[in-house]
């Protein structure tokens, strides 16, 4: 296999996407096992901000390469997690990852190749305890750059959409009640649709539930939005308000039920017949 490799590389320092795609998806068959920590330092090693679609492509590579390992018989030499104690050769990533933190999340201005990297930490290490400070500085990087509304040009949509999954997976696996309750609430402050859907998304999980008064006010918000605007938020924030009456005792949140909808989309029609349905069941048990 090894007279691929420079073919494989070629495709992954392509100008087009879906070669370089590609080309990180073919890494893990032309590379022998024995090499794999060996080869993923070398790449985090040449990673240069002057080379963006090299850089996607090496990160892509890794992502793939931590993948195809960590699914198979031979994942316990080469990627190892809490389940699968070993020879923990997945230090290899995260001193790369550790070592180029603050080159790709700090210095770089292109939200791809910063998408790319925050793939790599969301994809392999959500169980993974030796990559808790990892994650940590990862959290804290997206969601400054959510909250201040770091601009990028092109791409911005996906970077931002990757790095509220980073927030909410650390939130999710880290839970420290205030703290979270009030990062939840800048996630729903925030003036792009997106964020603010994904993060009522994570809320409508029964196991996501912050039923505070200040994240009920928060989500409350969004029933009636603009007129002809995030109508999916709206929707979505009526079914996070419909778990939350099931587990709280205050009856002002009824209130919310009783205002007039002038709305005739479906999916917000519905959300509405499911929160009513629960305040009903609050009042006639």
């Amino acid at each position: 296999m090894s007279a691929f490799i420079p073919m494989i590389h070629a495709c992954i320092s392509s100008r087009f996407y879906k070669i370089r795609s590609m080309g990180a998806r073919c890494v893990a068959a032309i590379i022998p096992t024995n090499t794999v920590p060996r080869q993923i330092i070398d790449s985090f090693n040449c990673m240069d901000l002057s080379q963006q679609n090299i850089l996607q492509g090496e990160l892509m590579g890794i992502k793939h390469l931590g993948e195809f390992y960590s699914y198979r018989s031979q994942r316990k030499p080469v990627f190892c997690n809490s389940k699968f104690l070993g020879v923990a050769n997945v230090a290899a990533i995260l001193e790369g990852m550790t070592m180029k933190m603050d080159m790709l999340m700090k210095e770089n201005p292109n939200p791809l190749t910063r998408a790319a990297f925050i793939d790599i930490s969301l994809a392999l290490f959500r169980d993974e305890p030796k990559a808790e400070a990892l994650k940590k500085s990862l959290s804290e990087i997206c969601l400054r750059d959510i909250t201040q509304g770091k601009y990028f040009p092109i791409g911005k949509q996906h970077y931002l959409a990757r790095a509220t999954s980073v927030v909410l997976e650390y939130i999710e696996t880290h839970s420290e009640s205030k703290e979270d309750t009030k990062i939840l609430v800048q996630l729903l402050n925030s003036p792009d649709e997106e964020i603010v859907h994904q993060t009522l998304t994570w809320l409508e999980k029964p196991k996501n539930a912050y039923s505070s008064e200040e994240m009920i006010n928060a989500v409350q918000k969004f029933t009636v939005p603009p007129k002809d605007k995030w109508e999916v938020c709206s929707a979505t924030a009526l079914r996070v308000l419909a778990t939350y009456l099931d587990k709280s005792d205050s009856m002002t949140q009824l209130s919310v039920c009783l205002a007039p909808r002038e709305r005739a989309v479906l999916p917000v029609r519905d959300a509405w017949l499911a929160l009513s349905g629960c305040a009903i069941k609050m009042v006639i048990p």
